[in-house]
């Protein structure tokens, strides 16, 4: 396990070298935010994190609900003995309840992925502009029809999920990168990834954190070539 301070935030790195898994711990004043758990190896480092820098996670957001974001949901929320507080999008939810259809107003492919039953329970429903701490949500669908990511404005640091993957050469999910093709095996909808990075180049961020990956600095012009690749791969109906 891999553990790298970053501004504002901490990157922690399962398998870091043959399939990486990260989660992210953000620091407040007084508390920390967790940013998905994908496996309940990630406890163990988050809770160490958590006593070395004296301050209690209080809050988990879950960026999308696929197994590699959630395995560890339970084991971390038993494990922590601080009264936590649960994101996740009201649209992605139905997938961590095991629900992968598309909604009656939704068109596109079929959704991938596969999720995890927990029994822990989001208990708040997020939306685009919604504060959690210092973090602002962003909707970015298109991994899942659910997605969101988290902007620091402060420190400029944008958390996107698997919106993008860094793994296997840097790529809007969706267009597949051959060393790492597990993203892309997993997006819903590579048009929709597509139409989102166009979106969140609008926003002003030197940092780029993904799921799958090392961190990203002043990325936006590396995401701007990429977007162009990506385009040039849609075949979607």
């Amino acid at each position: 396990m891999r553990v790298l301070k970053k501004s504002s935030f901490y990157q922690i790195t399962f398998m870091n070298h043959l399939f990486p898994i990260n989660c992210y711990v953000y620091e407040e004043e007084d508390s920390l935010t967790l940013i998905d758990i994908g496996t309940k190896r990630f406890t163990k480092h988050v809770l160490s994190l958590s006593k070395n820098l004296n301050k209690p996670v209080t809050r988990l957001v879950l960026t999308h609900p696929h197994r590699d974001h959630v395995a560890g949901l339970d084991y971390f929320c038993s494990s922590n003995q601080n009264p936590i507080d649960t994101f996740i999008t009201k649209r992605d939810n139905y997938l961590l309840e095991g629900c992968f259809d598309l909604l009656d107003n939704e068109t596109g492919p079929k959704i991938k992925g596969s999720s995890v039953k927990t029994s822990h329970k989001p208990n708040h429903f997020v939306s685009e502009g919604d504060k959690i701490g210092s973090l602002e949500v962003i909707m970015t669908p298109g991994h899942t029809p659910g997605s969101l990511s988290l902007l620091d404005r402060s420190n400029k640091v944008l958390i996107v999920g698997d919106l993008v993957q860094v793994q296997g050469g840097l790529s809007v999910a969706g267009d597949t990168r051959w060393l790492f093709p597990f993203v892309t095996m997993g997006t819903w909808s590579l048009s929709k990834c597509i139409e989102t990075v166009e979106k969140i180049l609008n926003y002003d961020f030197d940092y780029l954190c993904c799921g799958h990956g090392d961190v990203l600095e002043n990325p936006k012009p590396q995401l701007e070539r990429v977007l162009v690749r990506a385009k040039s791969k849609v075949r979607e109906v």
